[in-house]
């Protein structure tokens, strides 16, 4: 049987980037990404068969499981390491690449960091880094030149969540399954940057579904639709915090025409992109 044909037995089989916990759910290597099966949905032998029949060669290929940190994250066992306060830098590649490559580039990448505790990739494309917490540690800025200089040397783009620091003792596996999930989610609105932590998406993470469910949301981005560029627009100056210079340079637009679009936008939403308060509910509809 091909993974593929799993989406037809299984609809509710999810796309994820890397592994979920395996006390929960079944995982199966799937091109470069994972479909997870809720174990809740599933009988016993059927979790069985599907264990024998995916065992997660692609896994062992990849090596994660070699690592002390991904039995300790994904597989809840006990790991020997001293107390200490860490975060975990997630990063994704954006297409695939060779397995000497990716060797080359996850050495190139840790070798940036000073504190390292470990490294792997747990797919073909997704991978982890640990960080222990010292002086010298990367702010969010470093990490976006890092992975902008790494993608110039191995001709592949990387996008990466820089996670919070964490005491060892505190649950820290449950604290990186959250981040986890949100760079999963955010993922595909990362359009600008190549680093992003916690409060670059937490405004868009926590207020999506009530931004969907609202009626008057709705209505609001019913006007939004059709206008691509306007979109565009929006985005560009949540990134650039309403800066007109900054947007219309990063657009290739000139002032004025962005100008006169802003003000197009007032007339048609009452919604002004010059005050902070009207371009965070416009990103929000628009992102």
């Amino acid at each position: 049987m091909e993974p593929s044909q799993l989406e037809i037995l299984y609809p509710q089989a999810e796309h994820v980037v890397s592994p979920k916990d395996e006390n929960l759910f079944v995982n199966i290597p799937f091109n470069d990404q994972w479909l997870s099966l809720d174990k809740q949905h599933l009988s016993s032998t059927e979790i069985k068969l599907l264990n024998q029949l995916f065992s997660s060669s692609e896994k062992e290929n990849i090596d994660g499981t070699k690592h002390p940190w991904f039995n300790f994250l994904f597989k809840q066992q006990p790991l020997e390491e001293p107390s200490g306060i860490y975060r975990v830098v997630q990063f994704q590649l954006i297409k695939e690449i060779t397995d000497k490559g990716r060797h080359s580039w996850l050495k190139a990448f840790s070798s940036m960091f000073e504190n390292v505790s470990d490294a792997f990739f747990i797919s073909n494309t997704y991978g982890v880094l640990i960080e222990k917490k010292s002086k010298q540690s990367i702010s969010l800025e470093q990490l976006e030149g890092i992975l902008l200089t790494l993608e110039s040397d191995f001709s592949c783009k990387v996008k990466a969540f820089m996670g919070s620091f964490y005491n060892f003792s505190e649950g820290f596996p449950r604290f990186f399954h959250e981040e986890k999930n949100i760079f999963e989610q955010e993922l595909p609105h990362i359009k600008s940057k190549a680093a992003i932590a916690l409060p670059q998406v937490a405004l868009h993470f926590f207020t999506k579904d009530m931004i969907n469910n609202s009626l008057i949301m709705q209505v609001f981005g019913r006007k939004l639709a059709a206008d691509t560029e306007m979109k565009e627009i929006i985005i560009s100056l949540w990134n650039n915090q309403g800066n007109i210079s900054s947007t219309a340079k990063e657009l290739f637009m000139h002032r004025n025409t962005l100008q006169y679009r802003i003000e197009k936008f007032y007339e048609q939403t009452g919604l002004h992109l010059k005050s902070m308060d009207d371009l965070v509910l416009s990103y929000l509809i628009v992102n």
